[in-house]
């Protein structure tokens, strides 16, 4: 269904953003397609929201701990994208941006110029370095993304995790792609 919904799979390359209320399970979800993709690639899964206890508990709990998978707590963007300048990964996931911040820069993660900033710099090291990033995204009130309206337009696909309540079951959404 991950495929059907992404058009035939992740592009090399490309930055894609995973948004949907919190709780979710967006976090979940791409622990699964990291999992599958670890399999024949090379994946790194930045997490600035959880712990690595935290998220090795969940990927325990789920069936998706994957020693070809590497995990970090990450969240200067600086260290994110040393690394994967360095490692060449092929798939990098950031759960979440709004959480990645430049140590130089004098404002806090999750305002409108980090967020600018951060997603800028990790489009460009998609772009240049043929590597396939993912970054997740909070939700505002309205159901809308958040932060500046330049962000989904900088990025190649935008797809959104929803709840239907009335059969317990989770739909994904492509709204650009």
């Amino acid at each position: 269904e991950w495929d059907n919904v992404i058009g035939g799979g992740i592009m090399p390359g490309s930055l894609l953003v995973l948004t949907g209320d919190p709780g979710i399970g967006k976090s979940t979800l791409l622990l699964h397609v990291a999992n599958e993709l670890a399999q024949k690639q090379s994946v790194f899964y930045f997490s600035s929201e959880e712990s690595l206890e935290q998220v090795k508990s969940r990927a325990t709990r789920i069936g998706t701990l994957n020693k070809q998978l590497l995990f970090s707590d990450q969240s200067q963007i600086e260290g994110i994208l040393a690394t994967c300048k360095e490692q060449k990964p092929n798939v990098v996931i950031i759960d979440s941006i709004q959480n990645c911040f430049f140590a130089e820069t004098h404002s806090y993660p999750g305002t409108v110029g980090q967020l600018r900033e951060t997603s800028f710099a990790l489009m460009r090291l998609a772009k240049e370095n043929n590597i396939a990033v993912i970054i997740t995204c909070h939700i505002t009130k309205e159901g809308h993304m958040a932060g500046p309206k330049t962000l989904e337009h900088m990025v190649d696909g935008v797809f959104y995790l929803q709840g239907e309540d009335r059969f317990n079951t989770r739909i994904l959404r492509s709204v650009k792609n």
